[in-house]
């Protein structure tokens, strides 16, 4: 079955049956655009709608402390782990962690001050103990390019909270939020 139909700019695509499969594509939820002068510490999404199980943040940001993290449900405790792959010049090192509190979004990469575009993808599609999440951070002033996937185990719960958290200072820029309801 071929999709021929075409869509107007800033239409919302509903879910639709594909060859005996649920269809839906990415919704909008929040954007937000935070200036230099009103930098803050984190960004949350929170009581987010259970009938999303993907969802995709965007960023282009500048931050005054190092480090950027991705936390799920508020969980702080020990039930992240990520492989990350670093690409800079002619040169890529990998590196794994485990039984982390938290996802580094940077791989402990210095951005203070500089630019940086963060996309991460989030999917918790049935109620797992597991989430998935795969990121891609580059910062505007090298041609280093971090990527790295994640994975949350904890418990059952789809995810109703989504935060970025800059350690050791601020941020401030475009963060976008877009979800993908079940099937």
């Amino acid at each position: 079955m071929a999709l021929d139909k075409t869509f107007a700019a800033g239409e919302i695509l509903s879910a639709g049956d594909v060859n005996g499969h649920l269809l839906s594509m990415w919704i909008p939820i929040d954007k937000r655009v935070i200036a230099s002068g009103s930098a803050v510490s984190s960004v949350s999404w929170q009581s987010l709608d259970s009938n999303f199980r993907f969802f995709r943040v965007t960023l282009f940001a500048i931050m005054t402390g190092n480090l950027l993290y991705l936390r799920l449900n508020n969980d702080s405790g020990s039930n992240y782990s990520t492989q990350y792959t670093l690409a800079s010049g002619t040169n890529t090192t990998s590196s794994r962690v485990t039984s982390q509190t938290q996802i580094s979004c940077d791989s402990g990469s210095a951005i203070a001050g500089q630019p940086f575009e963060c996309l991460l993808n989030i999917s918790k599609p049935l109620t797992t103990t597991k989430a998935a999440v795969l990121g891609r951070t580059v910062r505007e002033d090298s041609p280093a390019t971090i990527q790295f996937g994640s994975v949350w185990s904890n418990t059952s719960a789809l995810i109703n909270r989504i935060d970025l958290i800059a350690q050791g200072g601020t941020m401030y820029g475009i963060f976008a939020l877009e979800g993908m309801r079940g099937v």
